[in-house]
C-alpha cells in the first residue's frame, strides 16, 4: 500500500471532536424545518385567495411540495450518526433532497415577477439564486 493510501485511511479512522453546539444547532435546524413544513401545508392544501397565485396553482403546489421534501430530507444529511449507521438511507435521502430542492427552485421562477416581489429579503433571494 502506498503512503498516501495509508495516510488517508488513518485520517478517516481518527475521530474528530465535535463542536459543543453541533447537536443543539442540528435540533434547532430540524425543528425549524418541521415548523416551515407544517406551516406550508395550509398553502399546499388550500386554494389561494390571490388571483395571481390562483392562476398558477399547479406550479405553486409543485414549488411547495419540492420545498417540503427538501426541508424534510435536508437536516438528516447533516447527521453523522445516520451517515455512519445507515449509509444507504443517507444516500437515498440525498437522492430525495436534490430533486425536491431543484423542483422548489425552478417552479418558483414562474410564479414571481419582478413587479410582485415585495421586501428586501425576496429581492436579495432572487438576486442570489438566479445566478446559481
Amino acid at each position: 500500500m502506498s503512503e498516501l493510501t495509508q495516510s488517508a485511511q488513518l485520517a478517516t479512522a481518527i475521530p474528530h471532536p465535535r463542536p459543543r453546539l453541533a447537536t443543539p444547532l442540528w435540533w434547532l435546524m430540524l425543528l425549524s424545518c418541521l415548523a416551515v413544513v407544517l406551516y406550508s401545508t395550509t398553502y399546499f392544501l388550500a386554494v389561494p385567495g390571490d388571483k395571481h397565485f390562483s392562476r398558477y396553482i399547479f406550479p405553486l403546489r409543485l414549488h411547495i411540495a419540492g420545498g417540503m421534501g427538501a426541508l424534510l430530507a435536508g437536516p438528516w444529511q447533516f447527521s453523522e450518526k445516520l451517515r455512519a449507521r445507515a449509509l444507504n438511507l443517507h444516500r437515498w435521502l440525498g437522492r430525495f433532497y436534490l430533486p425536491g430542492s431543484v423542483l422548489c427552485r425552478t417552479r418558483s421562477e414562474s410564479q414571481v415577477s419582478p413587479a410582485r416581489v415585495v421586501g428586501i429579503g425576496h429581492l436579495l433571494a432572487r438576486r442570489i439564486f438566479v445566478r446559481f
